[in-house]
């Protein structure tokens, strides 16, 4: 999860399928993190390890991967000549590919 996006509250996919996925106490712990008016570095981890330990991470890699996927069949099936439909694919992957 990216430092900013926690610092400015943003409604992400990953923030929003983090609460979906989350207990209770999770929960509780994200309104409280989003209430703050001062995040620290050390609630900025904490926060990200909260995201982690949901498994949000892995759904909406998953979800992408699986969008990707389905994506590239479109491609494939479509009639549309090879260097364009070459072009896309790559876009796709280019789009989609994250870092560690």
């Amino acid at each position: 999860p990216n430092g900013g996006d926690l610092l400015e509250r943003k409604a992400t996919s990953l923030m929003v399928a983090a609460y979906e996925l989350a207990d209770a106490s999770t929960r509780r712990q994200f309104g409280e993190l989003v209430e703050r008016e001062h995040l620290s570095d050390a609630d900025l981890e904490h926060w990200r390890s909260l995201i982690f330990e949901t498994g949000a991470v892995q759904r909406i890699e998953q979800l992408i991967s699986d969008r990707v996927e389905t994506a590239q069949n479109a491609l494939d099936s479509s009639g549309i000549d090879g260097p364009v439909k070459g072009a896309l694919g790559d876009m796709a992957g280019v789009c989609t590919r994250r870092a560690a």
